[in-house]
């Protein structure tokens, strides 16, 4: 049985051990929602490059990116 089948077939019987109470899913929904509004724009960038240039302002206090070899 699969996941999906098992989880329908304890709804199907009200088996709820599987799933969350009301007062966990609010709650749940407190933080996601404080995340989604947060949200930061995306910074589109070539791949293979250091990044989009508002990249630089991150490490900018410590003296900026540092390239280090692979091995």
């Amino acid at each position: 049985m699969s996941p999906f089948d098992r989880l329908l077939g304890d709804a199907l019987r009200g088996d709820r051990t599987l799933f969350g109470s009301e007062a966990g899913v609010e709650a749940t929904w407190v933080v996601v929602n404080d995340v989604l509004s947060n949200a930061q724009p995306l910074h589109i960038y070539e791949p293979g490059s250091w990044g989009p240039s508002e990249a630089a302002g991150l490490a900018a206090s410590v003296g900026g990116w540092v390239e280090c070899s692979a091995q």
